[in-house]
């Protein structure tokens, strides 16, 4: 459990935050705040590569961290997500389930 649920907490993070530090570039303590919690999320990923698969917990981090961004970025910041976006966020969450299956 330990070793999908690590990976799948720090894609969580990476995803929100990089959105996040996209529209508060102009705010440097904003911009800070996620950038340290972006860097923090990586260290714990690094920490979790003892007991994860590193094939397996780099797959679902970074799946992950796409479809956080895709979801902040359409649901916080109100971008229009396009049909092919819509695809790519359920042919990722395929992907990642067949990853875990």
């Amino acid at each position: 459990m330990f070793e999908v649920l690590l990976p799948l907490i720090v894609g969580l993070i990476w995803g929100s935050t990089n959105i996040c530090m996209k529209y508060n570039s102009n705010k440097m303590l904003k911009l800070l705040a996620f950038f340290f919690l972006n860097q923090f999320a990586s260290i714990l990923l690094m920490f979790g590569f003892g007991y994860t698969r590193l094939s397996r917990g780099v797959a679902i981090a970074n799946s992950t961290a796409l479809l956080a961004s895709a979801l902040t970025s359409s649901c916080v910041y109100h971008e229009k997500m396009k049909f092919s976006g819509s695809v790519g966020v359920v042919l990722i969450c395929v992907g990642t389930g067949l990853l875990n299956s």
